[in-house]
């Protein structure tokens, strides 16, 4: 990520990764408590020295991967900095929040936040509330819900998607 910021600054002012056709890479953390509190639990120095590198590879992505075409995908059974060990300024840095699933109204507020207005609707699977950046203006969640994928063909339909993910070509235009 950081060679890729370096690329782009060195390109007029106003690139981004996206601008110059860069692959978007994702870092997908599943059940981030659980993932957190494995890095978080250990006494040694080393242990301590993980932990931080953790936190600083998080905060990284979340602060500076937009600019450089990187991501975060956070899935948790409940995102608050209190019970998941999120950061606020991680939190913060969200563009998209989805929260699946029929709940109790505080479990919505954990995520979503208190100034946001939630409908009293029941939610069925593959149902969602979603806010996101810059269209979730209104101060309503919207409603989303999940598409089908074809459990069968995923591996290709993954495997057809990365194909041409080759980042050197994309950071060395001598290249191209």
């Amino acid at each position: 990520m950081h060679r890729r910021l370096k690329v782009i600054r060195d390109y007029s002012f106003g690139a981004t990764a996206s601008k110059l056709k860069m692959p978007l890479y994702y870092l997908i953390i599943d059940e981030w408590s659980a993932t957190n509190a494995a890095f978080m639990s250990g006494m040694t120095k080393a242990d301590k020295d993980l932990r931080y590198r953790w936190q600083a590879l998080i905060q990284d992505i979340s602060m500076l991967g937009r600019a450089a075409g990187f991501g975060l995908i956070v899935i948790s059974q409940q995102i608050s900095v209190t019970n998941s060990g999120i950061s606020s300024a991680v939190q913060e840095e969200a563009g998209l929040k989805l929260h699946f699933g029929d709940a109790e109204m505080s479990s919505y507020r954990l995520t979503f936040g208190n100034e946001v207005q939630i409908p009293d609707v029941q939610l069925n699977v593959g149902e969602a509330f979603a806010w996101i950046e810059g269209v979730t203006s209104s101060g309503y969640v919207i409603p989303f819900a999940a598409p089908y994928v074809d459990a069968a063909n995923i591996w290709n339909i993954l495997t057809q998607a990365l194909a041409s993910q080759d980042d050197d070509y994309y950071l060395d235009y001598r290249l191209r």
